[in-house]
């Protein structure tokens, strides 16, 4: 894929992180692939050609947080979308991965967190560790922010990704930890490839 930045063009190993990028989606719509702020794809990142399937930053997806079908150009998902997709064209069956967006930034000994949308009931807990705020809706966590401390953070995207009612695991968003959750689901959470 290439970027265009001002009107000239570059190659993405060639591109800065400080740059606005814009993702040259022409190729996608000359195939007569169908195309909104990226190209649209099923469950299994087949696009609207039989025989195409795209991922990563030039496609437009399902935001498990909650939030609107939207592009999610992060690398996590990129690989979790390549995956799906080649798995697929080799004729397997491969279950869709849940995306939504996830970012993390450290500078000068401050981590900064964030993951999901920002929608629903705001929960916030400040501490000796740092700031954090939820935000629930329908029972189920859909975004955070998390400022100081990010330990266990993934124990939080898990929640988020998987779907899992914050009733079956109280005061996790307290204290993150796999005590919260019974004997069965710990050994699933642990068996499964992270």
């Amino acid at each position: 894929i290439a970027f265009k930045y001002n009107a000239r063009t570059f190659r993405k190993e060639k591109v800065k992180n400080k740059l606005a990028l814009q993702k040259e989606l022409g190729l996608a719509e000359e195939a007569g692939l169908e195309v909104e702020r990226g190209i649209l794809t099923d469950e299994t990142q087949l696009t609207s050609h039989p025989d195409i399937y795209a991922a990563g930053d030039c496609t437009e997806t399902k935001d498990v947080s909650g939030g609107p079908r939207r592009n999610i150009a992060v690398l996590p998902n990129a690989y979790m979308q390549g995956k799906c997709a080649g798995t697929a064209m080799a004729g397997s069956v491969s279950l869709p991965e849940a995306y939504f967006p996830l970012n993390s930034m450290g500078m000068m000994g401050l981590y900064l967190l964030t993951a999901g949308t920002y929608t629903g009931e705001p929960i916030i807990i400040e501490d000796d560790e740092g700031y954090k705020e939820f935000y629930v809706d329908d029972g189920k966590l859909r975004g955070y922010i998390i400022i100081g401390t990010c330990q266990r953070a993934g124990i939080y995207t898990d929640l988020i990704r998987t779907g899992t009612p914050l009733s079956e695991v109280e005061g996790i968003l307290q204290q993150a930890g796999l005590k919260f959750y019974d004997k069965d689901k710990r050994k699933n959470i642990l068996a499964r490839p992270h």
